[in-house]
């Protein structure tokens, strides 16, 4: 009779996580998250397809990123994208299983973890309705977690956090049938599965070392050491500390894609900061209403019982995970502002052990009486499901202007792409702004390197370009406020050899003789509708220019002349371009660059842009100049004006100039400007 109400219970609970897993996951199991956070799981696919080229060499595993972000200790001569990495069962194992299926596709893993996710609901809910004898709040416990957004979205994914919270509860299982039947096969069961999920997120290494301190006290309180528990205990931490000296040789030797190094705050005032961005950004993903107030109560409730009855079950074993849990907290609090999936490695298993606890401890009230034992969990399990389910809907979705969908759109049909362009699959590639260290390869299918942003990373980029890769990819969302604006030098370095509408391809050369950004988009053939530039030298075509003659040879910033201002001198070079000439009309904006070098400050010079018909001026804008002296150097000067539609203009004309009113000395050079749509290119 009891296997057969197993039977049943094992078959609702299926059903139950079947229609989950159906409702969340079915639609888009093929491919990665669309939301947060596809960086860290775009890695982990990235560390599968690595063991499937290298013949499933665990002990080296790789990624498409031939030059990790954390250096090793000397340059790595041949590159092969080998990384350090916590302990990769849970990227080998889908290896091993797409290898027997033929096939690279990211489905497979998204299976085996959302599988590993279900097997640990099972386990909660068994472990649950055996201490508390209560069907409802076994449910409860498992809808609990289950609904938990964080814990829902990556259910499904590639990080290691949920195969790691399985193997806690199956260790707590296994733990349980150690304590009722005093048979160390369960012990020792118990303590590998704390190893099981300890060594692929070290975070986890927590748990055994909690388990095995409340093991010691056991020992001190009964005066007695149980030599088979602290032989395992022994062997398990051994294997701990053998992974992480080879994972430190790893990163000697190759470096890693993996932060390896603590972030605490560094302050008590910061670390009030880093709790207030926690809240900000994280709160909804991790504490939805209800899941916040039960997480209150649990915690509440569970230290009080601690403070009357220490040595129940194991009730210091789950103490000790709260403390650890907490100092991991403190020494990498800042990873926690970004990283939601810190959550489910630190706070979230040690909830879940105290709400186990609290299960057999009130199990006399749990099973008094029918509001109890059903109507409180039968409201509770609906009113979780929505919560969790709005809060996975509206905290987890991509809107247009996060980067996770823009790299996705700017890569999606990549593989074609650089296929018509002639690439082989075998070419490296780096991609600059790239927004995480292996995404935007797995999307081209290519290995190569990666700037992630080139804002924080510019000082990286010339050490890639070293590298020589066979070609260059830049987007068109980041190409003018991202790597031209942080790393300008970049222009004389690559030539454009094929592009669509929304990343260009390159290839390294020297000396293109560029000296701004309207002329690198002219000279790579960018789709610009109009493009004119003067450097002031005697025999440059004259284009659309007047007032060039006013000109230094003393100092240029290229070639021997640049033009100048003196005290008598209030209009500079002009460029009048008849409307009739631009070949689209709509939409239109004007990117200017001029380079500028002034022994004094300088304040009322403007550029101005204009829009006239005969005497009458349709369009004026101008923007006024302010900088320091520049001490003998040249400053880059950059402008930006949305003409207005001139679809009905063709007899007027667009007029760009310097105006100089203050009458102010200085030389420029180098004056240059493109008229483009609006929409190519994000400013």
């Amino acid at each position: 009779m009891k296997s057969k109400f197993n039977f049943i219970r094992i078959a609702v609970l299926l059903l139950f996580l079947s229609i989950f897993s159906y409702f969340h996951y079915f639609s888009g199991i093929k491919e990665l998250p669309q939301g947060p956070h596809i960086w860290a799981q775009a890695d982990r696919y990235a560390l599968s397809l690595g063991f499937m080229e290298n013949g499933f060499n665990f002990f080296l595993p790789r990624t498409h990123n031939l030059a990790p972000e954390y250096l090793p200790d000397k340059p790595v001569e041949n590159r092969q994208g080998i990384t350090r990495v916590d302990f990769p069962l849970h990227s080998y194992i889908p290896a091993l299983v797409m290898k027997i299926f033929n096939s690279h596709g990211l489905g497979i893993f998204r299976l085996y973890t959302l599988l590993f996710g279900i097997t640990g609901m099972i386990l909660l809910y068994f472990i649950v309705y055996k201490l508390s004898q209560s069907d409802t709040w076994a449910a409860f416990t498992v809808v609990f977690a289950l609904s938990m957004p964080a814990y829902t979205y990556y259910l499904s994914g590639t990080l290691p956090s949920v195969p790691s919270i399985t193997f806690v509860l199956a260790a707590v299982w296994t733990y349980i049938k150690f304590y009722e039947e005093k048979k160390y096969f369960y012990f020792h069961f118990t303590v590998l599965f704390f190893l099981l999920a300890a060594l692929p997120r070290l975070h986890f290494t927590t748990f055994l070392i909690a388990f095995a301190l409340w093991r010691l006290l056991i020992y001190l309180k009964n005066r007695k050491i149980i030599l088979k528990e602290l032989i395992s205990l022994f062997l398990a931490f051994s294997v701990i500390i053998f992974y992480f000296f080879y994972n430190a040789w790893l990163h000697k030797n190759y470096g890693s894609v993996y932060l390896s190094k603590p972030m605490p705050p560094d302050s008590v005032s910061d670390f009030f900061y880093v709790l207030k961005e926690i809240v900000k950004r994280n709160f909804w993903k991790i504490f939805p209403p209800f899941h916040a107030l039960i997480y209150v109560f649990v915690i509440a409730v569970f230290f009080i019982r601690l403070k009357k009855e220490k040595a129940v079950f194991f009730n210091v074993f789950t103490f000790f995970s709260f403390l650890g849990m907490g100092f991991i907290f403190l020494i990498m609090s800042r990873q926690f502002i970004d990283h939601d999936y810190y959550f489910l490695d630190t706070f979230f298993p040690v909830i879940l052990l105290m709400m186990i606890l609290l299960s057999q401890a009130y199990k006399q009230r749990i099973n008094s009486g029918i509001f109890f034992r059903f109507v409180l969990p039968l409201v509770l399990i609906p009113l979780l499901l929505v919560s969790g389910a709005w809060s996975v809907k509206e905290k987890y979705r991509l809107n247009n202007w996060d980067l996770q969908l823009i790299i996705k759109t700017n890569f999606s049909d990549a593989p074609s792409f650089l296929k018509n362009a002639g690439v082989s699959e075998y070419a490296s590639v780096l991609v600059i702004d790239a927004c995480s260290a292996n995404y935007p390869l797995l999307l081209m299918k290519q290995k190569g390197y990666t700037i992630v942003y080139s804002e924080a990373e510019f000082d990286t980029l010339p050490r890639l370009l070293s590298y020589k890769p066979d070609y260059v990819v830049l987007q068109h969302y980041f190409l003018l406020n991202g790597v031209l604006k942080y790393y300008p030098q970049i222009m004389n370095k690559i030539t454009k050899i094929a592009e669509n509408d929304r990343i260009a391809l390159f290839k390294l050369s020297d000396n293109n003789n560029i000296y701004n950004v309207p002329e690198f988009l002219a000279k790579n053939n960018y789709q610009i509708n109009f493009f004119a530039k003067t450097a002031f030298e005697n025999n440059e075509p004259s284009q659309c220019w007047s007032n060039t003659h006013l000109s230094d040879t003393g100092i240029s910033f290229s070639g021997s002349h640049s033009g100048i201002f003196k005290d008598n001198i209030e209009f500079g070079a002009t460029c009048v371009i008849p409307v009739k000439d631009i070949k689209v009309k709509e939409k239109q904006r004007i990117l200017a660059d001029v380079s500028i070098h002034s022994d004094n400050q300088i304040r009322e010079v403007y550029l101005v842009v204009s829009v006239e018909r005969g005497s009458e001026n349709l369009f004026y804008f101008n923007e006024e100049i302010k900088m320091q002296a520049t001490n003998n150097q040249w400053k880059r000067v950059s402008f930006v004006v949305n003409l207005p539609d001139l679809l009905n203009a063709d007899d007027c004309i667009i007029k760009i100039y310097l105006w100089n009113p203050g009458k102010k000395s200085f030389l420029y050079d180098d004056f240059s400007f493109v008229i483009l749509n609006q929409d190519y290119l994000k400013i």
